[in-house]
């Protein structure tokens, strides 16, 4: 799950674009997750538009996305959620507004065990972060795996 679309993914319609997709991609192959040889992922984008301007969203915007954001997490039924960026887990799982604080602390979505990380846009700006990214990302495979 991630924040909300910038403007590539906002005309693509697709939750990652262009060189985000391409780390994300390589981020989630590093722990045998996705494409072929991976497990399956679900992605959701926790606010589907981007606002206007790039502006980070309101809190009126979130409390109103909110219950669809809560219900597409039910209907998918998801073991565990990697959150990139804030938002999911500020929302879903009452959890610190900056991603730095809330980064490589588990939360909880109604009943299911969710991560936040950083979005790939931050790792791409501040490659230094992308450090404790991959312990966040080897700390998400350890709990997949403890759980099937």
């Amino acid at each position: 799950m991630c924040d909300r679309p910038r403007s590539e993914e906002d005309r693509s319609g697709r939750i990652f674009a262009d060189k985000h997709e391409v780390l994300f991609q390589r981020m989630l192959a590093a722990i045998g997750l996705g494409g072929e040889a991976g497990v399956p992922v679900s992605l959701l984008s926790f606010l589907p538009w981007r606002p206007p301007g790039n502006r980070p969203p309101t809190e009126l915007e979130c409390r109103m996305i909110l219950p669809f954001a809560e219900r597409a997490v039910a209907l998918l039924q998801p073991q565990i959620i990697l959150a990139f960026g804030g938002l999911p887990g500020q929302w879903l799982a009452g959890g610190a507004e900056s991603i730095q604080r809330q980064r490589g602390t588990w939360l909880t979505a109604g009943n299911v065990p969710l991560l936040s990380t950083f979005h790939p846009e931050s790792l791409l700006k501040s490659p230094a972060l992308k450090r404790l990214a991959w312990r966040d990302l080897l700390a998400f495979r350890a709990k997949l795996d403890a759980s099937t």
